[in-house]
């Protein structure tokens, strides 16, 4: 699961999107893998609690730095699986001095940094001992 709803609107990323195509080769699965957009699906949130409600993971959940302000942002999102089980994660691991987001900066250009944070929140025990670099676990 990806992103968060904003403004009664939840952004997923369609099943043809390089997101989609990074679940793939990490190897998970993303739900919205059939659908053929490569951009955004704009859900409510409804739709995205029905459909992803059990699932085990979520990433990208907009600026939330833990878990405690994630759940500030709309408290429904305790009905998520992957919240209860604190399997979230946000690429806000590296901000710099000017408050920019080094995944946003950089990680274009260091794909296989990409791809190692995918396997090693999907398939921790491939990758021991990996420090993610773009990534956090929130707690």
């Amino acid at each position: 699961m990806f992103n968060m709803n904003y403004r009664g609107i939840w952004y997923v990323s369609g099943g043809n999107s390089y997101v989609a195509r990074l679940v793939n080769d990490a190897g998970a699965s993303y739900y919205w893998s059939k659908n053929k957009k490569t951009g955004s699906l704009p859900l409510s949130f409804e739709s995205v609690l029905d459909n992803q409600q059990e699932t085990d993971f979520w990433l990208n959940p907009g600026s939330a730095k833990g878990l405690e302000e994630l759940g500030d942002f709309d408290e429904r999102y305790s009905i998520f699986k992957s919240f209860r089980n604190k399997q979230v994660y946000n690429n806000n691991k590296r901000i710099g001095p000017g408050g920019g987001n080094d995944w946003w900066e950089s990680g274009v250009m260091h794909p296989d940094r990409v791809l190692k944070y995918m396997i090693r929140i999907f398939h921790p025990a491939l990758l021991p001992g990996y420090e993610m670099y773009y990534f956090r676990q929130l707690q």
